[in-house]
């Protein structure tokens, strides 16, 4: 089984994107593909309801804070068809979630990433789908960073050098 990850589509987050409506678009794309082909479409986004309870607002104190505006799904993607949603408080959707017993109950043994943000909260997702033995992909046109092209490849290429692959949302919808 294949599963789609999409991970914190959240207007927080939008600020500052790089290629952002290319990004949104291509995730779109890729959600209405798994969705047609009957594969898992999982929502990932940060969702705080004790910041003292969680590491990421001491850098972020704003981020995902549960229940206002900034939190919720943007509105090109809040319509999509979602099988799971998963809030987390950290940056890895697999820290302190029910992702991974998701996924095994469901047999998905392919996961493929998009989303935001490339060197943090999809790197560490991306690495920790690593450590528990599923076929990673990083759609890498379906990925972006409020911290431009650079943090973008970078990301890319850590996860790709140690990790996975990396793979274009057209070659996506060709393999699947």
């Amino acid at each position: 089984m294949k599963a789609l990850l999409v991970i914190d589509m959240q207007k927080e987050g939008m600020k500052g994107l790089y290629k952002k409506n290319e990004t949104v678009k291509n995730i779109s794309k890729l959600i209405d593909k798994f969705n047609s082909k009957k594969y898992k479409v999982i929502q990932s986004k940060v969702w705080i309801t004790d910041p003292k309870k969680t590491s990421m607002t001491k850098l972020w104190p704003n981020e995902g804070i549960a229940n206002t505006e900034g939190a919720e799904i943007i509105p090109e993607l809040k319509d999509k068809i979602y099988d799971k949603i998963i809030k987390k408080t950290n940056y890895s959707s697999f820290f302190g979630t029910q992702l991974d017993t998701y996924l095994k109950k469901n047999k998905v043994k392919e996961l493929y990433i998009v989303g935001v943000h490339s060197g943090c909260c999809i790197l560490f997702t991306g690495v920790d789908a690593y450590y528990r033995n599923y076929d990673v992909f990083f759609v890498k046109d379906a990925i972006s960073s409020a911290g431009g092209k650079k943090s973008v490849i970078n990301g890319l290429k850590n996860f790709e050098m140690f990790c996975g692959k990396t793979i274009s949302t057209l070659q996506v919808i060709k393999h699947i």
